[in-house]
């Protein structure tokens, strides 16, 4: 008879692959927009820091300078990959946390294949985004995506640490 301790831990890698899963479908959709739709999460991302930092990206002078709006756009553009990758980095880290029965050295082999099971994914939504009206793919993106979920994972192996360390300095 199973415990309530491993029916909350089932549970639990359940709600993990489930919210991996919505995330992986999040990116693909956000790659099936074509490039007009783009565009315009763009400027509403612009608009969102316009009103939070009371800042004014799109008007008079900066508008006249095109150098500056495209760099904005390349900026919150980037950024967006870069988060995206990191947040699945982490939704793939945890729920590979199980591979410690399949491996000794359990949390390197869980980081390096939740990174390369995130760059593998990079990859293939470059690949969609060929398919897609008004984009493409670009090695750059796969490059900034997979940055974003390899610090992920870094950030998850030294918390790992960090609070392995505090447990025994406090027993």
């Amino acid at each position: 008879m199973q415990s309530q301790r491993d029916k909350k831990h089932i549970a639990a890698n359940i709600v993990i692959w489930v919210l991996t899963a919505l995330w992986l479908i999040v990116i693909f959709l956000f790659s099936s927009y074509p490039d007009y739709e783009s565009d315009e999460q763009t400027l509403f991302v612009i608009d969102v820091l316009n009103t939070i930092f009371g800042l004014d990206l799109s008007s008079g002078e900066l508008l006249s300078s095109f150098g500056f709006l495209q760099s904005i756009d390349f900026v919150i553009r980037k950024s967006a990959h870069f988060i995206e990758y990191f947040i699945l980095g982490v939704l793939s880290f945890i729920s590979l946390r199980d591979l410690r029965y399949l491996f000794k050295k359990q949390r390197m082999a869980q980081a390096v294949i939740a990174a390369s099971f995130c760059a593998l994914y990079a990859v293939s939504d470059e690949i969609h985004q060929l398919f897609v009206e008004g984009r493409y793919g670009c090695l750059r993106d796969v490059l900034i995506d997979t940055s974003g979920s390899v610090l992920a994972v870094m950030i998850c192996l030294f918390t790992i640490w960090t609070a392995k360390k505090c447990r025994r300095k406090t027993h």
